[in-house]
C-alpha cells in the first residue's frame, strides 16, 4: 500500500499506523492509559510553553516523519 493509498484508506476513529507499506492496527487506549497520556501531555505543553520549546500534541494528532 502506498501512503497516498493509505490516507485515502484511513478512517475515522480507528488507530493504524503506516510503516513500509504495511498498516498496523493499534489497540483502543484504556481509561488508565488515556487519564496518564492527558496528565503527561499537560505537564509537557506548560513546561514547552513557559521555556518556548514549541508545541506538544496529544497522542491522537497525525504526524509524518521524513525517511
Amino acid at each position: 500500500m502506498t501512503e497516498d493509498e493509505f490516507i485515502a484508506w484511513y478512517p475515522d476513529g480507528v488507530r493504524a499506523e503506516w510503516v513500509d507499506g504495511g498498516v498496523i492496527m493499534m489497540s483502543p487506549v484504556g481509561t488508565d492509559q488515556d487519564d496518564l497520556n492527558l496528565w503527561f501531555a499537560a505537564i509537557m505543553r506548560c513546561f514547552a510553553e513557559f521555556h518556548e520549546l514549541g508545541k506538544v500534541f496529544g497522542p491522537n494528532a497525525t504526524v509524518r516523519f521524513a525517511s
